[in-house]
């Protein structure tokens, strides 16, 4: 599983209510990929920041992406 740093070309949004649980103004995600096939990648969120840096959330989640969300990837090396 590969640590990554994830950019996104668009911040996320959530919907409001009890399934609002992802900060819309997020533009950068922190984690670990899970999955990179199709038209999407799968990775378990650790952190969630704003353009600035400003951590939002750092509970962990899982997204799955569309490919063309993301404007690019930064893989660390453990």
């Amino acid at each position: 599983m590969d640590r990554v740093t994830l950019f996104l070309r668009t911040s996320l949004f959530t919907l409001g209510g009890d399934d609002g649980h992802i900060p819309s103004a997020v533009m950068i995600l922190e984690g670990h990929l899970q999955d990179k096939a199709g038209g999407a990648i799968t990775v378990k969120v650790s952190a969630m920041r704003d353009t600035k840096g400003k951590t939002l959330s750092e509970s962990a989640t899982t997204l799955q992406l569309p490919w063309s969300k993301i404007d690019h990837i930064l893989m660390h090396e453990d």
